[in-house]
């Protein structure tokens, strides 16, 4: 998996032609009815134990097995879309390495005192973005995610990487946006993806986020990271054929799954070219 200057490498120990669902591998699994409610009830274990590992916010006692079940799906698909996200973002950002810059645009109280509603917020930045496109005559290239702050009343804001963003004072910006300061930023790091969506981790991990509900916004026109399925043969001559170089790895371990078996993962950050520079 290629994301801009990021590298995935998902190695299996054996090539699955097909992948079978839970149900379907069970009743393709030669095993006793007993046998396989001791399968499901190790899987809920499990499931329950990574739940309370990976997120406080979720109450697991007095939990039916649906209810369980339920929670674990939701933790899995914040983490595959905290995945998708980072690999967007990185891949977009190369791409548009000359304008894309990063904003946090915030929000001030109301007349009355009240701090905005996640409704208000989401107008908004709809409104917002039509602002943008009457502006400059083109639509904003964008990913962005709403948290909430820690400090205070603890206001929602929102955490912005506008990749085709033309250079723009920040007072200017601001009269743009129209409903609190807005603050660019330096980013001094090579994997902006997994900057940006550490805002959405730990949204997740103050149970700010509910199931179905939506906590990040992209545009459309953005192109996706590209996907290799190579041989090891093939996976060799295209990292001779590109440098990739191992001491660039940030992370690496084993995995397993019930579906494509055991594998290893590693995770490569090359070094970006130049640094972005921030609006004045």
């Amino acid at each position: 998996m290629i994301s801009g200057n990021v590298l995935e490498i998902y190695a299996l120990k054996e090539q699955r032609i097909k992948t079978l669902n839970e149900t379907q591998l069970l009743e393709n699994t030669p095993y006793s009815q007993e046998n396989i409610s001791r399968y499901k009830e190790s899987k809920l274990k499990d499931r329950t134990n990574k739940l309370s590992e990976s997120n406080e916010s979720h109450s697991l006692n007095d939990c039916s097995s649906n209810e369980v079940e339920k929670k674990w799906r939701f933790d899995r698909n914040v983490k595959r879309a905290l995945q998708n996200a980072q690999r967007i973002i990185n891949e977009n950002f190369d791409l548009f390495s000359d304008t894309a810059k990063f904003f946090t645009l915030t929000f001030r109280n109301d007349e009355n005192g009240n701090a905005p509603t996640k409704e208000f917020v989401k107008s908004e930045w709809d409104k917002f973005r039509r602002r943008w496109k009457r502006k400059y005559g083109q639509n904003l290239l964008y990913y962005a995610v709403i948290e909430r702050g820690t400090r205070g009343e603890k206001r929602l804001h929102i955490h912005l990487v506008a990749f085709n963003a033309p250079y723009v004072k920040s007072k200017d910006l601001e009269e743009l946006w129209g409903n609190g300061w807005v603050k660019p930023k330096k980013i001094r790091t090579d994997d902006i993806g997994e900057y940006l969506t550490k805002y959405i981790t730990k949204s997740f991990a103050k149970g700010e986020l509910e199931q179905g509900e939506k906590f990040y916004f992209r545009s459309r026109g953005l192109s996706n990271p590209t996907d290799l399925y190579l041989t090891y043969d093939e996976f060799e001559k295209f990292k001779k054929e590109n440098n990739i170089q191992y001491e660039n790895t940030v992370f690496k371990g084993d995995f397993h799954s019930d579906f494509i078996g055991d594998g290893s993962y590693r995770r490569i950050v090359n070094p970006r070219k130049d640094e972005k520079n921030e609006t004045n």
